[in-house]
Formats: C-alpha cells, sequence, structure tokens
C-alpha cells in the first residue's frame, strides 16, 4: 500500500473514530482524544462476547476505508497536479485538525449536526493547521476541500446512526454487522463538494451533474415491503424492479364530465399517457404504485434512462416533492424545491441555480400526495402549482392523488390530463411476483434464513394459489397488497389462509407482532396484539372520521370500540 493510499485511510479512520465516540461514549472530552476503536466499544459494552466486539471494530473500519477512498478519488479528479509531498503533508494536516478538535456531543449539537457549521468549528479551533504544515496555495486548497468532505460524512453518519438504550444495546449489538447495514450507502450518496456556495453561472453544470447523480441514486433503493431479516430489509433496485402499470384517461364514474367523453378512454401504460402531456394528474388507491412511479421518473430523467416518447424528460432536473411534509408550513418556492428531502446531501447550491433551471424550461416537478393533506389544505396546493406555472409555464408536472382527494378536473385550470392506475392485471400480477422473489434472492444480505430453492418454491406455490383462490386475485390487485402476499406467504412458509377475514388478520400479526419481533425491536410498554389491533382501530376511525390521513403525535379522541369495523378499509 503506498504512503498516499494510508494517507487516506488515515483520513477515512480518524473521521470514523470521531463517529463511533459519539454513538459509543459519553465520556468527558479529554478522555475521548485518542482512544482507539477497541476501547470506544469496550468501554460502552464491555458485555460483548470479543468475537461480537472485533465484528463491530472491522465494520465500522470498513465504513472508515470507504470514506478515504471517496476522498482519494477526490483528490485524484481535482488535485491530480499537486505534487505527492503535498499531498501527504495535506492529508496529515486534515488527520491533525480532525484530532486536535473537541468534537463531542456538545460541539455536534452546537453545531446543529451541519456540516457548514462544524466545519467552521475545525477551522476556528485549529485556525493554524494548514500554516503549521507549510501547505502552499495549492495544498491550502486540498486542505479545505479535504476538511469540508470530511465533516460532511461526519455529520451524515452521525445522523444514521442508531440511538440506543444501555439496556438494549449490547442484545442489539450482537449483530454489529446489521446494526451497521447500509450505514456505507450514506457515505456512496454522499456528494463530493465544498462547503462555499458558487456565485454565478459558473458551476451551474458541475452542480447539475451532481445533483442528477444523487436523485438518481437517493431514489434508486426499493425495499421489498413485508420483509424483515435480522434487523436488515432487503433491497433491490427501483430502476430493475419497476413495473409499468395501465392507466384509463380520466374516466371515473364519479365525474360527469369524463363520462361524456367515456368513448374516447382506452388503457394504455402509464409512460404512454406521460408522454402525451407536460402536466398530468396520476390518480390511484392506496397502493397502487403513486410513490414509486415518481421515484421512477425522477431516476430515468436523472439518468437519461427513458425511451420512445418519454426521451423529451431525460436529462430534465427532477424535483420531488413530497406533500405531505407541508401541511403545517407554506409550500416551497421554486429557490426552496432543493430544501426537502436533498439538501443535507446535495450541499451548496449556485445561487439562483433553480431559478435558471425553470426559466429554461428544464425542471421536472413531482409533486405527491395531494390525499396526505387535509381538505381544506388541498386548495393551496392547486394555487401553488398555478403560481408555479404562471411563472414557469415550460415546467413539466406529475401530481399524485387518490381519486377521492381530487376529481379529473380537479387541475383542468392548470390544463393537466387526468389518467386514473388500473389495477394489476394478471400478467401484471405474475410478473410482479417473479420480480419480488427474485429481489429477495439477488438481495444484499449476507445470510438469508431460507435458501434459494425455497424462494422459488414459494413463488411456485403463491401462484398456483392465486389462480385456485378468487379472493386472493381480488386481493392481488395493487403493487402493495402484492407484496403483502408475497411476504406472508414466505413468512407462513406458505400455509395462506383461506378465506378473506382470516388473511387479513394474519397479515396485521405479521406486521405488527412477528415484524417487530424480527427487527428486535422492543417498546418501554409490552402491548400484546390485541391492544395493538385496539390502538391502530382506534387510531383508523379517527382518521376516517375526521377525512385527514395524518394525526398529532397523541390524540384524546376516543371512538366506541363497535364503531372501530368502520375503519376496516383504512387499515386494509
Amino acid at each position: 500500500m503506498s504512503g498516499l493510499e494510508t494517507a487516506f485511510l488515515r483520513v477515512g479512520g480518524t473521521v470514523v473514530k470521531h463517529v463511533a465516540t459519539a454513538w459509543l461514549t459519553r465520556w468527558k472530552t479529554e478522555n475521548r482524544r485518542g482512544a482507539e476503536l477497541t476501547d470506544l466499544i469496550a468501554q460502552r459494552f464491555g458485555g460483548l462476547r470479543e468475537r461480537d466486539r472485533r465484528a463491530l471494530r472491522r465494520k465500522l473500519e470498513e465504513v472508515g476505508e470507504l470514506a478515504g477512498e471517496q476522498l482519494e478519488e477526490l483528490c485524484a479528479r481535482e488535485f491530480a497536479d499537486l505534487a505527492e509531498g503535498e499531498r501527504l503533508a495535506t492529508l496529515d494536516a486534515v488527520v491533525d485538525a480532525l484530532t486536535e478538535s473537541d468534537l463531542s456531543d456538545a460541539v455536534l449539537l452546537g453545531a446543529d449536526l451541519h456540516p457548514i457549521s462544524l466545519a467552521k468549528q475545525v477551522r476556528d479551533q485549529v485556525p493554524d493547521a494548514p500554516a503549521r504544515a507549510g501547505l502552499g496555495a495549492g495544498a491550502r486548497a486540498l486542505f479545505d476541500r479535504a476538511l469540508d468532505q470530511s465533516c460532511v460524512q461526519l455529520v451524515h453518519l452521525v445522523r444514521e446512526l442508531p440511538e440506543y438504550d444501555s439496556r438494549l444495546a449490547e442484545e442489539t449489538l450482537r449483530r454489529a454487522s446489521d446494526v451497521l447495514s447500509g450505514i456505507d450507502r450514506v457515505l456512496d450518496r454522499l456528494p463530493v463538494t465544498s462547503l462555499d456556495a458558487p456565485a454565478g453561472a459558473d458551476h451551474d453544470e458541475q452542480f447539475r451533474a451532481r445533483y442528477l447523480d444523487l436523485v438518481a441514486r437517493h431514489n434508486d433503493d426499493l425495499e421489498l415491503i413485508g420483509v424483515s431479516i435480522r434487523n436488515f430489509r432487503p433491497k433491490t433496485r427501483l430502476s430493475v424492479a419497476y413495473l409499468s402499470l395501465s392507466v384509463d384517461e380520466g374516466h371515473h364514474r364519479n365525474d360527469p364530465w369524463s363520462a361524456q367523453h367515456k368513448h374516447r378512454n382506452e388503457s394504455m401504460r402509464v409512460e404512454s399517457a406521460l408522454s402525451r402531456a407536460e402536466r398530468t394528474l396520476v390518480r390511484g388507491e392506496a397502493g397502487s404504485g403513486k410513490s414509486t412511479l415518481l421515484r421512477w421518473i425522477a431516476v430515468q430523467s436523472a439518468r437519461n434512462g427513458f425511451t420512445g416518447a418519454l426521451q423529451k424528460w431525460n436529462g430534465r432536473v427532477p424535483v420531488l416533492i413530497k406533500l405531505r411534509g407541508y401541511a403545517d408550513r407554506p409550500l416551497p418556492r421554486p429557490e426552496e424545491f432543493l430544501s426537502e428531502p436533498l439538501s443535507p446531501l446535495v450541499g451548496p447550491v449556485p445561487a439562483d441555480w433553480m431559478h435558471r433551471r425553470l426559466i429554461a424550461g428544464e425542471v421536472l416537478l413531482l409533486a405527491d400526495g395531494v390525499d396526505e393533506l387535509v381538505e381544506d389544505e388541498r386548495g393551496r396546493v392547486r394555487d401553488w402549482l398555478g403560481n408555479v406555472l404562471q411563472s414557469y409555464p415550460n415546467t413539466a408536472v406529475v401530481v399524485t392523488a387518490r381519486p377521492a382527494a381530487a376529481s379529473t378536473a380537479w387541475l383542468r385550470a392548470e390544463a393537466f390530463t387526468a389518467v386514473d392506475l388500473e389495477h394489476m392485471t394478471a400478467s401484471d400480477v405474475h410478473e410482479f411476483l417473479r420480480r419480488w422473489h427474485q429481489a429477495l434472492i439477488d438481495s444484499e444480505v449476507d445470510a438469508l434464513p431460507f435458501d434459494q430453492a425455497e424462494v422459488r418454491t414459494h413463488h411456485r406455490s403463491l401462484i398456483a394459489k392465486l389462480d385456485a383462490r378468487p379472493h386472493l386475485r381480488n386481493l392481488a390487485r395493487s403493487p402493495l397488497l402484492c407484496a403483502m402476499l408475497c411476504a406472508l406467504n414466505l413468512d407462513r412458509g406458505g400455509d395462506l389462509p383461506r378465506d378473506r377475514k382470516n388473511l387479513y388478520e394474519a397479515a396485521l400479526e405479521m406486521l405488527l407482532v412477528r415484524r417487530e419481533s424480527l427487527r428486535g425491536i422492543r417498546h418501554e410498554i409490552d402491548l400484546t396484539y390485541a391492544q395493538k389491533l385496539v390502538l391502530l382501530q382506534d387510531l383508523a376511525f379517527w382518521t376516517s372520521s375526521r377525512a385527514t390521513s395524518r394525526s398529532p403525535r397523541s390524540t384524546h379522541t376516543a371512538a366506541p370500540p363497535h364503531r372501530c369495523a368502520r375503519c376496516a378499509t383504512t387499515l386494509s
């Protein structure tokens, strides 16, 4: 291993040591510095077996290696002309600055766990680090970039690591790789960027490339719903597992305007419908795939992956707005489009960058979940869209809602075309089952509790059950419920209930009891399945009776037990 490679690993290791210190200890600052990972783990989890402590240490070291590799890529790309000796001196200075800085809990929280604030704290604490190392102008630029990147990595790793009650921590950490699974994905999604926001348009294309890459990677992870294996949820790639669904062009039996044009309605794939308009309202029931569709659009646009008529959206700048996040606050202005949910990862945005993209007609605005706002707030969405499109008329927009929340004419004044997602066809269901089971086989899990042959056997048995039982076929008509059937069939070893009532009960039992047990989740109050069911029934009736999909953290409105039967459709 070369001296430079060792230096990069030292920087990554220093970052991870600070992360581990923040996570594993509550020592005073002076006792933290210089501690090795082995000592940090032993101090917090002395009851762990040596084998488990080694596994935890190795996992943390792997994260540090990945952090160092990212820094190495940055250096090779932007500082290739810098002499090796200068690079070595610079990396040593970064390690010194991080090591000498007080990055205790109080400092991290004082910086609001924000990389810009944290980098400023480090520079304020160790202002002479570059001078002591005798760094020239080029080396100082590398120092700044490397320090910024280290602070970005540190903050996002600390944010992702879970907090554990000491009574539960040792048992949970016996599966160290499970606890830290996915942490390296956080680093993989981080941009390589300076924390100084550039001015002017000189950096527009550089930021655009970084943003599109981040959007694609951020939205391409897809969890296999209903499956949890030793505190790890198997994932696949949305770009691989995405299943195209059919739509009906705006026909709805309760919409008189659509009924007048019923002869024009015909089923087509949703991609074809989207290609025929620049503004589309996609309606669908719960679990019909609306949110997944928007994520897939974002990934395809960012990666220039569209073919056919939708190629016009390749290279657009996708902006995914989850409307439920704006229930109690104003909807975002264009300059705030990047504030949710990606801004902590995007880094500083060039001034007026989004405005320039909107003026050029390059933005693909994806607004998800009109129905997740209460009825009185939905008018705000329509006004917001109208204002955006009046200012930037060349913006392409896709909005999703449940039919009960938005009629096909709801956005007609803004020239939107409305389409309804249809139930999955028999061939859709069969293809969904194939992809779901294959994704489980291909998922990044070291040791599945069942072998590949068993997964394939359950796949074939589920197909046979769907062919033989009408109530199962009726249930497997949406991606969400189809996924739940796959998980339930796997969870019960292929022994699915033969009637609808027992099938629903089995699904609830899996979600409320078995899933939490598999994930190692414990609660201060240990509720039985029956008690959890009563609470959910009460909450479902509360939300249903108030025409809302969300509730305060706690409510004091109790529904009479005999009325909870009304909430069956809400629970399903």
